[in-house]
């Protein structure tokens, strides 16, 4: 069974959807706050361009 942050990375994976993979980094549990969840997102996205290219559309 998926917790929801991991369905939340699977749809945000799938069509790109920067909303989706901000609120599935905010809500794991490993993560302390969106600032940090939103600047790990951004360099994510970042340093994996190639293998992300839906984020970059």
């Amino acid at each position: 069974m998926l917790n929801f942050y991991e369905e939340l990375s699977v749809e945000a994976g799938v069509y790109g959807n920067y909303e989706a993979s901000l609120q599935a980094l905010t809500i794991h549990p490993l993560i302390p706050s969106v600032k940090v969840a939103k600047g790990l997102l951004n360099d994510i996205i970042k340093e994996n361009k190639d293998y992300l290219p839906r984020f970059n559309q």
